[in-house]
């Protein structure tokens, strides 16, 4: 893999979330007078409430799906950089990478943010918004691109 294959895969993931907020706002801001729409959503048991909750929520799936590719790339790189076999938690695989790379220590701390925000959503049921996906993809490729341009 290359680091730039690595930037394209959190990048998509940022244009994704921008699309996916783009529609569920746009959604939720039209007058409901379009009758096509309104028997769609109807059909398929989608009230207001609903895009209400989606919309509160995209943001944190977001973050969890941008760490969750995160973690992929860093996986990646420790199986087919570094010749690893081994699949050490989240917490481990970037200290080790970090330390090998000779890393900013506060690109780390950052990123360690990031999986502690992530771990509050996904084991603790956060939902309180401590972190912005902007942020949270930010200093995620800061991490990024401590690796090497090709592994």
């Amino acid at each position: 893999m290359q680091r730039s294959e690595a930037f394209d895969i959190l990048r998509r993931i940022r244009d994704e979330f921008s699309a996916a907020q783009f529609a569920v706002t746009d959604l939720l801001r039209r007058p409901p007078c379009d009758l096509q729409l309104l028997k769609a959503k109807e059909e398929l048991g989608l009230t207001t409430g609903r895009f209400q909750r989606c919309a509160a929520n995209l943001e944190i799936t977001y973050i969890i799906r941008l760490f969750c590719e995160f973690e992929a790339v860093l996986l990646d790189y420790w199986e087919h950089g570094l010749g690893r076999p081994t699949r050490p938690k989240a917490r481990v695989l970037m200290e080790r990478i970090a330390a090998g790379r000779g890393m900013a220590p506060d690109h780390l701390t950052k990123a360690h943010d990031v999986r502690a925000y992530r771990n509050e959503i996904v084991h603790e049921g956060s939902r309180t918004s401590r972190l912005s996906f902007r942020e949270c993809s930010t200093h995620l490729g800061r991490f990024a691109s401590w690796l090497p341009t090709q592994w």
